[in-house]
């Protein structure tokens, strides 16, 4: 992958301000990604909203020459995969091409890694990280799993999740039960469980309880 020279003003504008959110993170990622790292906002069939790696100049020259997008069995397992956390070495690599494409990525250092994949609005995002000389542990790979999915939510605009959803969750932040915000709002339960769906898939956080603390950083809920 390279990034796009193409982009207009608007895009220019997004992946700018895509990369000073992911600023907060980047010590983090390049403490446990010591080979470099690679990230993907918004993967959709014309190309992704934003694009950045610091993989080794040389691979991502000959990624792009040898078009080895088709072969890459860590990009494949991303948009086609059951999606979340997985390392490297988990992923089945089955092609001979594939197999190829994993032993070229040892030669220039990437030999282990991590990635993440969150699936937020219309696209695929992910944040995998590479390094040489031994797998991610546990931990780092449970550290990275918080900061894709932090990161990922942060440049969620507050757009995409509605004013009702946000009410159900500040109602829930003040430890109202479901039934009790479907009587108060006049709804049935599953409506509530409805809003509720539609803001973790519109944000690509999990779980109810980090969507409450995400948009308590945002001061969307109190």
């Amino acid at each position: 992958m390279s990034k796009s020279s193409k982009a207009g003003k608007y895009r220019a504008r997004t992946t700018s301000m895509i990369s000073a959110a992911f600023q907060a993170h980047l010590d983090d990622v390049e403490a446990i990604g010591t080979a470099g790292y690679s990230m993907v906002v918004n993967g959709r069939l014309l190309g992704p909203e934003h694009f950045e790696t610091t993989y080794p100049d040389s691979w991502q020259e000959r990624y792009e020459k040898l078009n080895w997008i088709a072969l890459d069995p860590i990009l494949n397992w991303a948009f086609r995969g059951p999606g979340g956390d997985e390392r490297w070495s988990e992923i089945v690599v089955g092609s001979i091409g594939a197999k190829r494409f994993m032993k070229a990525a040892k030669d220039v250092g990437l030999c282990y890694g991590g990635i993440f994949v969150r699936n937020i609005g219309t696209g695929t995002s992910f944040l995998s990280v590479a390094r040489s000389d031994r797998e991610l542990t546990a931990a780092e790979m449970v550290k990275m799993s918080t900061i894709a999915t932090e990161f990922f939510a942060d440049i969620t605009t507050e757009e995409r999740i509605s004013g009702k959803a946000i009410d159900v969750l500040q109602r829930l932040a003040d430890n109202q039960s479901i039934s009790e915000i479907a009587e108060a709002l006049n709804i049935s339960e599953s409506a509530v469980k409805a809003r509720l769906n539609d803001a973790r898939k519109k944000t690509g956080v999990p779980t109810t309880n980090g969507l409450i603390a995400h948009l308590r950083r945002k001061g969307l809920v109190q």
